[in-house]
């Protein structure tokens, strides 16, 4: 059955300090509609990411000035948390 989705932009109303994703393999997808409210408040992330989507992520956040500051690697999968640099 199909779920309607909606992106955190549409989403949001204040500010946000923080951010946990854990989307099984759609982090980069889920980024895509995250941007704005990730590039204008800035929040420390915390984000699980599969071995395939490690690269990507961290290379989304860098272009975006963030910083990886520790991961937590559980082999199948990485909780990273990012801050701003």
């Amino acid at each position: 059955e199909r779920v309607p989705q909606r992106s955190l932009a549409d989403l949001v109303t204040g500010t946000v300090d923080f951010l946990k994703i854990a989307v099984d393999g759609g982090e980069v997808a889920l980024l895509a509609g995250a941007a704005s409210v990730i590039e204008s408040h800035r929040p420390t992330v915390m984000i699980e990411t599969t071995p395939t989507t490690f690269d990507p992520v961290q290379a989304w956040f860098a272009e975006r000035g963030y910083a990886m500051r520790k991961v937590f690697d559980h082999t199948s999968h990485r909780n990273v948390v990012l801050t701003p640099a």
